[in-house]
């Protein structure tokens, strides 16, 4: 649910998609800049702020898809949001912003502090 997180938007702009025409489906994939939570949860983005440095402990950040309400990342850690195009031979029908949120989650106790997570993102046309 979106309104229990802060929702954000990546846009897809001046991309010459597939030049076959063949592309039915734009896939985001989103990858930890630092390490994912080891034992765990491979679907929380970590802390990357230490406690040392006044992070918050044993909370990260969990990024799901609008268009599904499905976190970006499956259970082994691994992404592929596949989103399919409207009309697959309009080249120009995929250029436009898609909706993902955001939100905190614990894994145990929660400390007091600051939360940081980078998400590294990748878009493909196939």
């Amino acid at each position: 649910d979106p309104a229990g997180g802060t929702r954000f938007m990546i846009q897809v702009v001046d991309c010459s998609g597939d030049e076959s025409g063949s592309g039915q489906a734009l896939h985001f994939t989103f990858k930890p800049q630092s390490a994912q939570i080891d034992g765990i949860s491979k679907q929380i983005f970590s802390n990357e702020t230490s406690a040392l440095a006044g992070g918050a402990e044993n909370v990260g950040i969990v990024i799901f898809s609008e268009s599904d309400n499905q976190n970006v990342l499956d259970s082994e850690g691994q992404s592929d949001v596949e989103v399919k195009i409207a009309t697959p031979s309009d080249q120009q029908s995929y250029l436009k912003a898609y909706n993902f949120y955001a939100r905190y989650q614990n894994y145990g106790p929660v400390s007091a502090g600051k939360v940081t997570a980078c998400a590294l993102v990748s878009v493909t046309y196939r």
